[in-house]
C-alpha cells in the first residue's frame, strides 16, 4: 500500500523538480538577450548596460560590470580593459534612477581622455581619474 502511494509520489516529485530546472535555465538565458538593435527586448528582465567608444581609431565595446556587493564598473573591449568605481555609484540616489545616462557619460568621458593621451589596445592606464558624473568625481580602478 504504502508503495502505491509513494512511487506516483516520487515520480511526480522528479518531473516537478526537472520542469523548475528547466524554467530557471531559460530564464538565465533570457536575462542578458538583446535584440538585433543592442536594445532588450520584450522578454528581457534586466538590462545590461553596454555600447561602444572610439580611442584612436579603434573601436572599443564597454559594458556595465557589477561586483559583489553593490558596486559596479566598466569592462572595455578589446584589451579586457576593467575598472571598478571608487566611490560606489549606488552611494549616489541619482544613479539609481539614471544609470544609462551615467555610463554613458562615464564612457564619453573615458573615450576623451583615451584620444588624448593616446591609449592603444593593449596600453590603458591602471586608473582612470577625474570621471565626473552628476557632480561626483569616480576613479576608475
Amino acid at each position: 500500500m504504502i508503495r502505491k502511494i509513494y512511487v506516483p509520489f516520487l515520480i511526480v516529485g522528479i518531473l516537478f523538480t526537472n520542469f523548475l530546472s528547466s524554467v530557471n535555465s531559460i530564464y538565465a538565458s533570457e536575462i542578458y538577450t538583446t535584440n538585433s538593435l543592442n536594445k532588450p527586448s520584450h522578454f528581457v528582465h534586466k538590462e545590461t548596460r553596454s555600447s561602444e567608444i572610439k580611442i584612436n581609431g579603434v573601436t572599443y565595446k564597454w559594458m556595465e560590470k557589477s561586483y559583489s556587493g553593490t558596486n559596479r564598473g566598466m569592462l572595455f573591449n578589446p584589451g579586457r580593459h576593467e575598472y571598478q568605481f571608487k566611490p560606489n555609484p549606488h552611494d549616489d540616489p541619482w544613479y539609481n534612477k539614471n544609470q544609462g545616462k551615467f555610463y554613458s557619460q562615464v564612457a564619453k568621458q573615458v573615450e576623451t581622455k583615451g584620444n588624448s593621451d593616446k591609449w592603444t589596445p593593449d596600453k590603458w592606464p591602471s586608473s582612470i581619474r577625474g570621471i565626473s558624473v552628476n557632480g561626483i568625481s569616480y576613479t576608475l580602478e
